[in-house]
């Protein structure tokens, strides 16, 4: 049995709560990602680069 399902050239999200209604910045959280190769993350519902200057002074769910 293949449990596996390959699709040539897909782009995949995996999405999973980091922080959930939070204040903070989180720069050196955001950085490590960066860091372990992935690219985009979900704050408050939008999909941002991590690549981009980020700023964040509310409470957030990052994903």
């Amino acid at each position: 049995m293949n449990d596996k399902i390959v699709i040539k050239g897909a782009k995949i999200q995996v999405l999973a709560s980091v922080v959930k209604a939070r204040k903070g910045e989180y720069t050196k959280l955001l950085q490590n990602f960066q860091k372990q190769g992935f690219v985009r993350v979900r704050i408050d519902g939008e999909v941002v680069e991590l690549s981009d200057e980020i700023s964040i002074d509310k409470k957030h769910n990052i994903e």
